[in-house]
């Protein structure tokens, strides 16, 4: 019996560590994975994202919800509107007309919501059951950014630039292309495949098919002269001119830390907005345009040319939400048929 007991004792013994060194197994790569998951955003909207969802984690255990999984899209709601609204009043820089109240804007709000539901979704709730994004949360949303439209709150919308900016701003570069040389001929070129890029692209980027081995982009144009992909063979022949690899991953690389080639990571957003509107300054065509002003125009030039067809814009440019393409429009609202937007 005594040997029994000591054979079963060692084991009970074994298993017990066995389980305690899987489960440090485990806590570990799921440490290690976070990190990796974390590196699929910026820094910024991760940290933001971090404190935000610890304020909200905090707000539930003082109304006694000690489990985050156990929140409802009521919470949500009153989280924003009574705690996150009143504590980062100092912070917000919206005002409406002929008040001296600052409030804050229908992008912070949706930012705060937005990091809410990002924090579920890493933590593997899916999205019918994330409190985040219940309709009475998209209520809320949405009728935070009436209540400030009547207030007389206008949202600030990139700027929309006419087709002809983009011509002229093309043939700028196409002049840039033609007389510089060596590496700078290279970014020359570069950038007047940034410009056609997002002009004749109609989805977000957000929006790309990434369960496919590459992101699938559509572009509108056909090949010809001032398109993109007659742009993006011209480039790939500028940088074997120039004894660049052309790259197997990224189109649009930055300059290496010499400037006299590229690096092997993409074209982060900002260095692209900087390079973009540098040349319409230079140009003297600058009127204040960001790279979201590239979206918008191209998307109203879209709709013109696809006679304002909600169906089929929406189709090109992968949005699912009406809401969410009327921003795009919203300038032209009054051409598409009643009811349609």
């Amino acid at each position: 019996m005594d040997a029994r007991g000591v054979s079963v004792g060692e084991k009970r013994t074994r298993e017990v560590r066995e389980v305690q060194a899987a489960r440090q197994r485990y806590e570990q790569a799921l440490q290690e994975g976070g990190v990796i998951s974390r590196k699929s955003v910026s820094e910024g909207f991760e940290d933001s994202r971090q404190k935000t969802f610890q304020e909200f984690v905090e707000f539930l255990g003082s109304v006694g919800c000690e489990n985050v999984r156990e929140a409802s899209g009521a919470d949500v709601i009153a989280f924003v509107q009574g705690w996150w609204l009143v504590s980062h009043r100092g912070n917000f820089r919206t005002q409406a007309p002929g008040s001296s109240e600052k409030v804050a804007s229908v992008s912070a709000v949706k930012g705060v919501i937005t990091q809410i539901a990002k924090s579920y979704s890493m933590l593997g709730v899916c999205d019918d059951q994330n409190p985040a994004k219940t309709e009475a949360v998209r209520s809320y949303r949405e009728g935070y950014r009436v209540m400030l439209r009547e207030q007389g709150v206008r949202e600030k919308r990139a700027k929309i630039m006419p087709e002809e900016k983009v011509t002229a701003l093309v043939e700028y570069l196409n002049g840039e292309v033609r007389w510089a040389q060596g590496t700078v001929k290279c970014c020359a070129a570069m950038d007047r495949a940034i410009v056609l890029y997002l002009w004749e692209t109609w989805a977000r980027w957000s929006k790309t098919v990434r369960e496919e081995p590459s992101a699938e982009i559509r572009v509108s144009g056909s090949g010809g002269e001032n398109t993109f992909l007659w742009a993006a063979g011209l480039l790939h022949h500028e940088m074997e001119v120039c004894g660049h690899a052309a790259g197997s991953e990224f189109l649009f690389r930055p300059l290496n830390k010499q400037r006299n080639g590229f690096g092997t990571t993409a074209l982060s957003a900002g260095a692209m907005n900087r390079r973009v509107q540098r040349h319409l300054q230079r140009a003297g065509l600058f009127e204040g345009e960001t790279l979201h002003s590239f979206r918008r125009s191209a998307v109203q030039h879209a709709a013109e040319l696809e006679n304002y067809n909600v169906a089929r814009l929406m189709e090109l440019g992968r949005w699912k939400s009406r809401a969410a393409f009327r921003v795009y429009v919203e300038e032209i609202a009054g051409e598409f048929a009643r009811g349609s937007l």
